[in-house]
């Protein structure tokens, strides 16, 4: 651990220029083809291979230890792609992305250094197209980023300013929620309210569905599954004495168990149909399934919150509660054993220009890099 310390310290300098550098790239969506170059050129100093136009500007590099990639696999992760806005200064990164892969370009540059000290090898993850998108980490499976050669564990890191800089949170199991979004049109037959008899009001149909599917929401979830839908969107252009012709309803589906998961997708349909039966009304629903939820694995996440007490100290080491935000990175714990973990950074938040605590990088790289050498261990 000390030798690591001391790589970490000795790298510091360039790890912040790096997140600097990166921080001038506004790249949001797929190609991110300014910061993957760069990716390119760190890597190309470094001596690591790599391969390029993986899920578009996706990259994958290999970390080979002694003895070439023969034993475990263990891969590491960072989203590329970013949130930025329009201000009096320009164009601003309100995400911190750029922090992730500042933070996993040090780990490489650290690891580089140690190689002759582990059997194995490390597989890092540049993904594109995160924000905005539900396609990136889905992408970079298809493209093999979990073969050749196939990854035994993976560990993904996610920055935030609501802890303080050095500190890391780990929550065992389900983490983070999935997240769906219900796209829902109701066709009546518009008339004037004086004439109840020529109208079918497709205002009831909607207000009703909508009851009928919180009060299942409220009645069925599983008491050890907090499930929320919230409609945000209820839009019916009529006025005091004229019913709409149609309404438009839109709204969002969390939950932590993917099978309950599924069976309100066939529930909800249902209850829309039933409803819209009941009411002489047409409909239109469209459910596009969104991020699943994220489930870290028991063993793998305390192993790591274990080896974060080692090398942070227990004082600097929490237990998260679950979240209702959604992350991609859980199509890869669908397919393969490993943990997302949360790293404090101080700074400031989305909505404005996205500041850290600089001193954070020498423990968001060190601590990725010692889970993954005891990770290689196991």
């Amino acid at each position: 651990m000390k030798e690591l310390k001391e790589i970490v310290n000795q790298l510091f300098d360039t790890v912040v220029n790096h997140y600097r550098q990166l921080h001038q790239i506004h790249e949001t969506k797929n190609p991110e083809e300014s910061t993957t170059n760069y990716i390119c050129q760190v890597l190309d100093e470094l001596g690591i291979p790599y391969k390029k136009q993986t899920a578009g500007n996706g990259l994958i590099a290999i970390l080979e230890g002694k003895g070439g990639n023969k034993g475990k696999v263990v891969a590491l992760h960072a989203d590329m792609d970013s949130q930025s806005v329009q201000n009096a200064s320009g164009q601003v990164h309100i995400c911190g992305h750029e922090v992730h892969v500042a933070s996993l370009l040090g780990a490489m540059a650290v690891l580089q250094q140690m190689k002759g000290q582990f059997t194995g090898a490390v597989k890092a993850i540049f993904q594109p197209t995160l924000v905005g998108e539900e396609i990136g980490a889905k992408f970079m499976i298809e493209q093999n980023a979990l073969e050749n050669p196939k990854v035994d564990v993976i560990i993904g890191q996610q920055i935030t300013t609501s802890m303080n800089a050095g500190t890391a949170g780990f929550k065992s199991g389900a983490f983070m929620s999935s997240v769906d979004k219900i796209y829902l049109t109701i066709q009546g037959k518009g008339g004037n309210a004086e004439n109840p008899s020529e109208y079918i009001n497709p205002v009831n149909a909607g207000a009703t569905i909508i009851e009928k599917l919180q009060h299942y929401i409220r009645e069925e979830s599983p008491a050890d599954t907090p499930t929320y839908l919230s409609f945000g969107k209820f839009i019916a252009e009529g006025d005091t004495d004229n019913v709409p012709e149609t309404v438009t309803i839109e709204g969002s589906l969390r939950t932590y168990n993917e099978v309950w998961r599924e069976e309100l997708f066939a529930i909800m349909k249902k209850i829309v149909k039933d409803t819209a039966i009941e009411n002489k009304v047409k409909y239109d629903l469209d459910i596009r399934h969104g991020y699943p939820s994220l489930t870290n694995n028991p063993t793998v996440t305390q192993n790591a919150k274990k080896d974060a007490t080692d090398f942070l100290g227990k004082q600097y080491v929490f237990s998260l509660l679950q979240r209702m935000t959604a992350e991609d990175f859980a199509y890869y714990l669908q397919r393969r054993p490993g943990v997302f973990y949360q790293f404090g950074v101080d700074g400031s938040g989305s909505g404005e220009e996205f500041k850290i605590n600089e001193e954070a990088f020498k423990s968001t790289v060190g601590l990725m890099c010692w889970i993954t050498l005891q990770e290689l261990k196991r």
